[in-house]
């Protein structure tokens, strides 16, 4: 009997899979790279939000100047405390809240508006009042990604406290000079016209060596 082989070949499928060592390998890295990411990230939302409520307290507060004007010198609100519906309604503002709490006080005569954002560690609450905007209002509390500070108008700054003017790096006006020269650095032995040691000035007049430089008639 002939026996007749099929033309096609068997394939193995070999399968592999990752050690326990290349596994253990991924997590620590994926652990350190989360580590500094996602507190990096953090901070870029909290600066984000913080200088979103910083703009729209300064928002009120213009609203409230102009309120103001026309009600007889008087702020709004004239008694009790207000969320951000009764803030639009009243001052014309369009708040949008987007994590951010907003609520004003007052009395008549004076209010504090403020804005809070209450998310995790990077919780910080912004106050702005009927005082002249300055470096002192609105001013932040809290976790505050700049600092326990005002935000001087609304714009926090592009540095951390105490480096909005970096110092000069230390050094002297003047190095000093290298080792056997004077203060015209020149070499050791030579004087200010670079003469080499024993030669005096050279005589600019055209008298031979030995004679005297003429005189003039």
């Amino acid at each position: 009997m002939k026996l007749i082989m099929s033309p096609h070949k068997a394939i193995c499928n070999s399968k592999q899979a990752f050690t326990l060592t290349e596994l253990i390998v991924v997590l620590v890295m994926t652990g350190i790279i989360m580590g500094f990411a996602i507190p990096n990230y953090q901070g870029a939302v909290n600066r984000a939000q913080y200088r979103d409520a910083g703009a729209q307290l300064t928002s009120i507060y213009a609203a409230n100047k102009v309120y103001s004007i026309n009600n007889g010198g008087n702020y709004w609100p004239n008694g009790g405390s207000f969320d951000v519906d009764a803030i639009n309604a009243n001052l014309g503002t369009n708040l949008l809240g987007n994590e951010i709490t907003f609520r004003c006080s007052g009395d008549g005569t004076s209010y504090e508006c403020t804005a809070n954002y209450g998310r995790g560690t990077g919780s910080f609450t912004l106050h702005v009042t009927e005082i002249a905007l300055d470096e002192n209002n609105p001013w932040c509390t809290g976790n505050c990604p700049y600092g326990t500070q005002s935000l001087g108008g609304g714009t926090p700054p592009d540095l951390p406290p105490g480096q909005e003017n970096p110092p000069n790096p230390p050094g002297p006006e003047n190095p000093p000079n290298p080792p056997g020269q004077d203060k015209d650095h020149n070499p050791p032995g030579q004087d200010k016209d670079h003469n080499p040691p024993g030669q005096e000035k050279k005589d600019d007049s055209s008298n031979p060596p030995g004679q005297v430089k003429d005189k003039k008639k």
